[in-house]
């Protein structure tokens, strides 16, 4: 964090003496600390903050997808601060339009370690005594779809993401010594004083729980700060928070100063670890000015599956068991999405459905009829939000009494190898009643990809042989037929020979 001496830089939440207003002072002309991101809260012994928590969200054709199921632990800790930290600020009557004014002489603040004590958050565990434990969780059950960014696009709209927050309880009652009496000279040393205690805010969210997730760490800082104001109450027997700052910083030390020419957002006060904390503008090729979002980011796919008929034999309208499996070996956090079947070229409503914990899915329409998946020619399903590494297989059965020859093609026309019954994989296999073609290998899905499945059966041949019906008839016929000539042959040499 950059350091600089007190001039028009930090003031402080201290401005906040004013306790019955809310500040509003701009952060135009300085990067004073009592503007933005700094908080005034009405006078209290408890006071509640909330730190924010973002997730970008990303779909290969920007569609409404739902968040991952991702719970992000934070530890709390007390900052070692010492003597030597200080913040210089400014009484609330020495400011003008948020400047201090000509000749205001700066109050010296010492800034203490936090009292671990006096802080709480949801979900903490007890048990530990020098570390408050809090959560922020995605997804669930109860979510929603959300929009999305196309993958690809040229800009990116924070306001496609997901959030949630972590509170933050500070009582100040358990900053202020509780053994204080002074009326009591053996208690007349007051340990905990009115002033500035600091914590420090940790991200300790795992690799394996992003990777669980499929979330993309997008690079932020894992750490930041929170300065809790204090000061005693009216009847100077307890304390009161009357404000508290968020911020970055590069150790728990700093002076928190800033600078007025400081715009990158790795300095200075944060609302958490939120896109507004995490979005930085930096000087690309040329000199031209791009921005770099360090929020971590979660990209997702889609695929569809379609069925078609060819051949005028074909039954255009009878409906084909599908089974849909879905397979992911990296994320196992039961991320959801959602599917839509289209009949008939009506799409049905979305319905949501999520990976197992084992990162699998199926939708079975071989084993289980009511599912739905029956597709005929021009139906087709479509996936639609699948995290990265996400991989299809897809089945299909023919429950008919004919004989099909079954292919199947990804995007771009690319030819995959099916198989049927024993016989070896190929790009096209002949598929007996009852029997399915099955995908010989999973299908990476990267994109927006398409899947499509075509049975064909050709007319057959006006010849009154009955080729689909009864083969080895032809094939008997044949040779007896070869048999009669082979005869016939022979008694003719038999008879030229004859003398």
């Amino acid at each position: 964090m950059k350091k600089t001496t007190i001039k028009n830089s930090l003031i402080a939440v201290c401005a906040a003496c004013a306790m019955t207003q809310t500040l509003t002072v701009s952060a135009v002309s300085t990067g004073m600390i009592n503007s933005e991101n700094a908080n005034t809260v009405t006078p209290n012994s408890t006071a509640n903050i909330s730190i924010n928590k973002d997730i970008l969200m990303f779909n290969t054709e920007g569609s409404d997808i739902y968040a991952p199921n991702i719970t992000y632990s934070y530890n709390i800790t007390s900052a070692s601060t010492n003597n030597e930290t200080q913040i210089l600020t400014y009484a609330n009557s020495d400011l003008e339009n948020g400047v201090p004014k000509p000749g205001a002489v700066p109050i010296a603040v010492i800034v203490h370690p936090g009292k671990i004590e006096a802080i709480s958050t949801t979900g903490d565990d007890a048990s530990t005594t020098s570390v408050v434990e809090g959560s922020i969780a995605f997804g669930g059950s109860e979510d929603t779809l959300h929009n999305s960014n196309t993958i690809g696009a040229t800009a990116v709209d924070t306001s496609k993401k997901v959030t949630g927050s972590m509170r933050i309880s500070v009582d100040a009652n358990k900053i202020f010594n509780p053994d204080y009496d002074p009326n009591d000279d053996s208690t007349k040393v007051q340990l905990n004083p009115p002033g500035i205690y600091r914590y420090k805010i940790s991200d300790v969210t795992t690799a394996a729980t992003f990777t669980a997730a499929g979330v993309s760490d997008g690079g932020a800082d894992n750490d930041i700060y929170l300065d809790v104001y204090t000061k005693y109450n009216n009847a100077k027997d307890g304390l009161e928070v009357y404000g508290y700052v968020l911020f970055k910083s590069d150790n728990d030390t700093d002076s928190i100063t800033y600078d007025s020419t400081v715009t990158s957002a790795n300095e200075g006060k944060v609302t958490g670890f939120d896109v507004d904390t995490e979005t930085e503008t930096i000087s690309g090729v040329g000199g031209q000015e791009t921005t770099e979002y360090h929020s971590d980011k979660y990209y997702t796919y889609n695929v569809k599956v379609k069925k078609l008929v060819d051949g005028g034999l074909a039954d255009a309208f009878h409906n084909f068991p599908f089974k849909v499996e879905l397979s992911n070996a990296s994320v196992t956090s039961a991320d959801d999405f959602s599917y839509t079947i289209k009949k008939d070229g009506t799409t049905g409503a979305a319905v949501a459905a999520h990976l197992a914990a084992n990162g699998s899915w199926t939708l079975d329409g071989i084993a289980n009829s009511n599912t739905g998946l029956q597709l005929r020619h021009g139906d087709e399903i479509t996936l639609t939000g699948l995290p990265t590494g996400t991989k299809i297989k897809v089945t299909e059965k023919n429950d008919t009494g004919d004989i099909y020859i079954a292919s199947a093609k990804g995007t771009d026309d690319e030819a995959l190898n099916l198989k049927s019954g024993t016989a070896d994989a190929a790009a096209s296999v002949a598929v007996s009643p009852d029997a399915t073609a099955e995908m010989n290998a999973v299908y990476d899905i990267y994109g927006t990809e398409t899947i499509t499945f075509t049975n064909t059966m050709k007319d057959i041949s006006v010849t009154g042989l009955l080729f689909s019906v009864a083969p080895f008839i032809i094939l008997t016929a044949a040779g007896a037929v070869l048999i009669v000539m082979v005869i016939r042959s022979r008694k003719h040499r038999e008879d030229n020979d004859v003398i």
